[in-house]
């Protein structure tokens, strides 16, 4: 895990860097430095724009149906700010995310 962080706040702005979103839920690992640093490398490497076939406003639609699957109201909203992030990155004309949900 060379080069990726440890501490949480650390970790977010790394992930915006690397894929632009900061991914908040990385705030509720604070005490965990292993957690976050294993936990930021997968969403580095699974967000990262040159890796994905599908596109990452793709991915965050999959998890958007994946927390509406398990009534996980975190996870949809977050999924809403990802699918905003990452619409305009891809340059995509996207309806709001209220009309999704």
């Amino acid at each position: 895990l060379w080069g990726v962080p440890g501490s949480s706040q650390k970790a977010s702005n790394f992930l915006r860097e690397k894929t632009g979103y900061s991914f908040p839920l990385l705030r509720n690992f604070t005490q965990f430095r292993n957690v976050t640093q294993c936990i930021t490398a997968v969403l580095r490497d699974q967000f990262n724009p040159a890796m994905t076939t599908i596109g990452l406003t793709t991915k965050a639609l999959c998890q958007l149906i994946f927390a509406g699957h398990i009534d996980d109201e975190y996870l949809q909203e977050d999924a809403c700010q990802m699918i905003k992030v990452f619409a305009k990155k891809e340059g995509l004309d996207i309806m709001d995310t209220d009309e999704i949900v």
